[in-house]
Formats: C-alpha cells, structure tokens, sequence
C-alpha cells in the first residue's frame, strides 16, 4: 500500500495575481509511517516552548496545550529548524504541485474541485509514469477535509480510479481519505511544507531550504501547471 498525504497553500484563483500567484498542492509520500509520526512528535517535544512563544494568532495551541502544526504560524527560523531536523535522517519524500496562477485561464478555476481534481489526476500520472510512485500497488490518499470542496468526497476517489485506470497508468485500487488535520500528524508535515513552498515563493527567504530538501533527497519532484518551468530552482 503506498501513502500519500496531501494538504495545500495558497488560492485557486486568477484574481489578484500580484500578490497571490500560486496555488500548492503538497504530497507527502512515506513508507514509515510510524517512524515519521516519531520524528513529528520528538520535534514537537523539543521545540516545545519555541512553538508555544510564537503562536501569536493560537493556531497551534488552544488553552495552553499544543493541538497542530501550523506552518503559516511558524516564524521563518523555526521553519528552518524543522527543516533541518527532518532532513538530518530522511524518511520520506516530498513531491509538489505548483500552478502559476498568471498563466491560468479564468474558466478553469470556475469549478475548484474538477480544478483541484484534474491537477492531482495529472501530477500522479507524471508520477507513475516517471516511476517515482509504483503502478502496481494500491495507494492511500489521506487530505485535509477543511479542503474539500463541494462535491468532492467520493467523486475524487471515483475520478483517479476512473482516469488512471482506464489509461492504464495504474492496475490497482486509489482510496482517499479525509481527516481533520488535528487528528493527522502527517498531513500537519504536508501542510508545513505547502506552507514553506508558498511562503519561498513569495519571499524568497527559503532558497537554502529548498536546496538542502533536494541534497536530502527528500524533495524529489516538481510539477509545474500550466507550463513546465520549475519555479523552484
């Protein structure tokens, strides 16, 4: 079974492009679990107060317990520390779904979820077919459900079997999964990591990041829609 969890950053919309010009997809693909629930949970525990002393807005902490990971409420050294850490002892791997928002058309953001949808079909194709994913394995998407969109539960899942399936891109089964992000440790490092690519793409104060993500062998993938131009170069 491979396990992909996915969150996302940024806005589906081709309406105020100058400061809102990209939309992620985050895909988080491990093969242990466990072991990266472990390394979340140590980071956590070390960086305990650091979190609690920055989450100014509570997003992280509700009446003085820790709840999530936020990456939108970690300071930009923080972030540099947790990138650090999971990059010190790899066990995962980190794909992104980049869509420069200047170069879409209107209409394709008129429906966000056949957007999101199609985006995520075609990412995966990429995927399989440059075998960084197996096509002979089932797989588990587990997404945030605070990013659904209407209608998208059970059409999504309906929708990658369909696709990649009767392309032949895929011989088993895709299940997708919502949760809550508070209850999923893993998809809270997706987000972390959406969260990083917009935010360097933004500002671009994580270039050393994003190197030392790739020198690890962690970030093994970009793909870029519409065109092919790796913004993260």
């Amino acid at each position: 079974m491979i396990n992909l969890f996915i969150d996302e950053s940024g806005s589906m919309t081709c309406d105020y492009v100058n400061g809102d010009s990209n939309f992620i997809i985050c895909l988080i693909y491990t093969k242990n679990k466990d072991l990266l629930k472990r390394s979340y949970k140590y980071f956590i525990k070390s960086h305990y107060q650091k979190l609690k002393s920055s989450d100014k807005r509570n997003k992280m902490f509700k009446d003085n317990k820790f709840c999530e990971l936020k990456g939108a409420a970690m300071p930009i050294s923080l972030k540099k520390e947790f990138v650090e850490f999971l990059s010190k002892e790899p066990n995962f791997e980190l794909y992104y779904i980049i869509t420069d928002n200047k170069y879409i058309e209107e209409k394709f953001y008129k429906n966000t979820a056949r957007a999101f949808n199609y985006l995520l079909r075609i990412a995966l194709e990429t995927l399989i077919r440059k075998r960084f994913l197996p096509n002979k394995e089932e797989i588990e998407i587990q997404i945030d459900e605070r990013n659904e969109r209407t209608g998208a539960k059970q059409v999504l899942q309906e929708y990658l079997n369909m696709e990649l399936q009767l392309d032949q891109k895929l011989t088993e089964e895709i299940h997708v999964k919502y949760f809550d992000s508070i209850d999923n440790q893993i998809i809270q490092i997706a987000d972390f990591f959406a969260n990083l690519c917009y935010s360097h793409l933004m500002s671009n104060n994580y270039t050393e990041d994003i190197k030392k993500l790739k020198k690890s062998g962690i970030l093994k993938y970009v793909f870029t829609f519409p065109n092919t131009r790796n913004l993260l170069t």
